[in-house]
């Protein structure tokens, strides 16, 4: 049987699916995405599980907000994705 994630290759592709279409709850779909965190790197991961969507002017993360990108952060869906 087919996954409505079968186009998807990264865990980026996914969040962004994901945050725009809502998480499948079917078989198929479930574990597709676990394939497509299964074969992403730790660095990658890391980087999706972290990003708050602001940055400093070094790129690194700001918690206070005091440098916005105005970037949607991925924090949030990549929990959702995983857990």
């Amino acid at each position: 049987m087919s996954s409505k994630y079968d186009h998807i290759e990264t865990a980026a592709e996914l969040v962004q699916e994901v945050r725009a279409h809502g998480l499948s709850t079917a078989q198929e779909d479930i574990c597709r995405a676990q394939d497509i965190f299964g074969n992403t790197s730790v660095e990658e991961l890391a980087r999706l599980a972290n990003d708050i969507g602001r940055n400093n002017d070094q790129g690194e993360p700001d918690p206070k907000g005091s440098w916005s990108s105005s970037r949607i952060p991925t924090q949030g869906t990549f929990y959702m994705i995983a857990f």
